[in-house]
């Protein structure tokens, strides 16, 4: 059901990916040792589109918690219907 609120797929970078990605990324945006390695570009091509995936996934949808408050909120970068307008919810614990 849309309203359900479950956990997302496992289609977003996890810590361990992002660390990764982001020291691969950065020996690029330095210049090159001429004496190092040479920079391997099919790598990039071929992991650069996942790591974007991966890292809008994340973004697109995620879940704030604050520490000693007993909510949540849930962001939606993009919804059906609403554009390019980021949207939220707050989740209060339910307290019978």
């Amino acid at each position: 059901m849309v309203n359900d609120l479950k956990d997302r797929e496992r289609d977003y970078v996890t810590q361990k990916e992002l660390i990764f990605a982001h020291k691969k990324c950065g020996a690029l945006m330095h210049g090159a040792n001429p004496f190092g390695k040479p920079i391997d570009y099919p790598f990039y091509q071929k992991n650069y589109p996942v790591w974007s995936a991966k890292i809008i996934n994340l973004l697109n949808i995620h879940k704030v918690h604050l520490v000693d408050i007993r909510a949540f909120w849930l962001f939606h970068m993009q919804e059906d219907g609403k554009g390019n307008e980021v949207s939220w919810y707050r989740f209060d614990e339910f307290v019978r």
